[in-house]
């Protein structure tokens, strides 16, 4: 763990050098563990620095619509024995989330049809969670992986990695059909459908 540590320090020391005497590149609020490895992806530095989404802790990840406010599964930074899987974690966790600001909308029509679009946002963002893993793999030299924000990590890389035609489609429904919420531990599909019930609910 003291290597792991001192090669954390090297890298803030080459990606951030004076960081102390200027202000941060990146800021979440989330802790500057957090922001040291997002700031090792561009892409997702830009996003974070662009959004007017607030971050901060929580039981589960989600992104609250309507206060404009990205929660990431509650963590604490700790520099002196740093917990590299959690962070990695909760920064996939945040190219997840994030993503979905940026969510497509569609007509509601039937509920098997806004499963399936709801699951395609999910597969946006697992797509820009890939691309933040690969970024941050390549400015670390392979030293850090914050892999997929996912139960089924390694057959959404498969997928992910083979390409090909309506990929968001595809892996959004790798995801949905494996994965839970943080939230309410419902599968993906059963917690659209429910977000469904409650929409035309509502309308009734």
């Amino acid at each position: 763990m003291r290597y792991l540590g001192s090669i954390l320090a090297m890298l803030i020391s080459f990606f951030c050098p004076d960081a102390r005497a200027q202000s941060q590149p990146v800021n979440t609020g989330l802790g500057q563990c957090i922001d040291f490895i997002i700031y090792g992806s561009e892409t997702l530095t830009s996003q974070v620095n662009s959004t007017s989404h607030a971050f901060a802790y929580a039981s589960g990840a989600y992104l609250d619509r309507d206060n404009k406010v990205i929660y990431i599964q509650a963590f604490s930074c700790n520099p002196d024995a740093p917990d590299f899987a959690g962070i990695y974690f909760r920064v996939s966790q945040v190219a997840h989330e994030i993503s979905h600001t940026f969510d497509q909308g569609f007509p509601l029509g039937t509920r098997s049809d806004y499963i399936e679009k709801a699951c395609t946002n999910e597969g946006r963002a697992v797509l820009n969670n890939a691309v933040a893993r690969t970024e941050v793999l390549n400015t670390s030299e392979g030293f850090a992986d914050i892999g997929l924000a996912a139960a089924n990590a390694g057959a959404l890389m498969a997928l992910i990695n083979g390409g090909g035609v309506d990929l968001a489609k595809r892996v959004g429904a790798l995801f949905c059909d494996t994965n839970v919420t943080s939230t309410t531990g419902d599968n993906y599909r059963v917690h659209w459908g429910k977000v469904y019930d409650a929409i035309t609910k509502g309308e009734e």
